[in-house]
């Protein structure tokens, strides 16, 4: 209802009839957030959870630029600073933190760990770069990102498919990004 209610009221019918709703999964997200606020929290933000990304799983990589995530490198942030960038591979072309890359091609999945950042408190950015020129570069000139906040994940985990990503939702990226696409990360508790 909210999503419908904003679209209505940013959208002016005398210049289209396409709404200007929300456009990005990151800020569905972050309405769905607000109803939890309203309906679980009672009108309160719950608690704040700290966090270490321990690893990220990305499911449907074999379309996406090298097909093993050896193109692949990422940034972690939030609103006020830029934490870490991360590459994929040992060979230092990017001069920034390796982390290892382990790609199962049976399984179509790569595992990222040995990510070494500090502890994730609130709001969240994630955005992955690809230096293969084949991948799209939409918003935010990436291959895909996505936002989230921490004192919103559950059991540790949090699973985007690739309806729930920013860039990939789009279907002029479904030749790269397929419908199997998807990207998992993995925490540890830091409390």
């Amino acid at each position: 209802e909210a999503l419908t209610l904003f679209a209505e009221g940013r959208t002016d019918l005398r210049e289209g009839k396409q709404f200007q709703g929300v456009e990005t999964p990151s800020q569905t997200r972050y309405v769905g957030y607000y109803e939890k606020i309203l309906h679980v929290y009672n009108h309160h933000m719950p608690p704040t959870t700290i966090l270490k990304l321990k690893a990220i799983v990305i499911r449907g990589i074999a379309s996406v630029g090298n097909g093993d995530g050896s193109d692949l490198f990422f940034t972690v942030g939030n609103y006020d600073e830029l934490l870490g960038r991360f590459q994929l591979t040992q060979d230092n072309k990017l001069d920034i933190n390796c982390c290892e890359n382990d790609h199962n091609k049976g399984e179509d999945t790569i595992t990222i760990s040995g990510i070494r950042l500090p502890s994730l408190k609130g709001d969240v950015k994630i955005m992955f770069f690809s230096t293969n020129k084949k991948v799209p570069k939409n918003y935010d000139n990436c291959a895909f990102y996505f936002w989230f906040n921490t004192s919103f994940i559950e059991n540790n985990s949090l699973l985007l498919k690739r309806d729930e990503l920013d860039n990939p939702h789009k279907s002029k990226t479904w030749h790269i990004f397929q419908e199997k696409f998807s990207v998992l990360l993995l925490f540890d508790s830091d409390q």
